[in-house]
């Protein structure tokens, strides 16, 4: 080879480490399932399993799988491991689902949103943290998926006037 050639391909090579590196990075600084749904993302995280059953059983998982944009403020295990009766678990779920992709910078700039229970989220922002009806507080983007956005939260969410 000559040196034209072993410079050509080792600047070919430098480039296409260089666009592997930046396509692979996530510029919002979420965590990004785009190829998942909303649902999709939830069935496959192990901390969001009971959620997983409970949208099931209510049979929300279609809801939330063909909604689009959609933003879920998802109870991990631990916040529903306190039993909702049956009767109020559609509801209660509902509560935690908005029709829109909200980002967390929403969020921090939102007073309130309607859900599918058609009852109202109320955030405030300080800072870096934004709380949710005073009970749940968010200090990270989320995680982002193909039809909108899932925020961990570590508590089931209730309305204020329920409080």
């Amino acid at each position: 080879m000559n040196i034209f050639t072993q410079k050509f391909s080792s600047l070919f090579i430098l480039l296409v480490a260089v666009a592997v590196t930046f396509t692979a990075c996530d510029d919002n600084g979420s965590d990004s399932n785009d190829d998942l749904t909303v649902m999709e993302t939830i069935q496959v995280n192990s901390n969001l399993s009971d959620l997983s059953s409970a949208l099931e059983t209510t049979e929300l998982d279609s809801i939330i799988t063909n909604t689009a944009p959609i933003t879920v403020f998802a109870p991990n295990n631990e916040a529903l491991a306190d039993d909702i009766p049956q009767e109020e678990l559609k509801a209660a779920l509902e509560y935690h689902v908005v029709a829109q992709n909200l980002t967390f910078e929403d969020l921090k700039s939102l007073e309130s949103v309607e859900t599918l229970a058609g009852d109202s989220l109320f955030f405030t922002a300080e800072n870096d943290t934004v709380t949710i009806n005073g009970q749940a507080i968010i200090t990270e983007n989320g995680t982002e998926a193909s039809n909108g956005r899932i925020f961990v939260i570590d508590t089931v969410l209730t309305t204020p006037e329920a409080n």
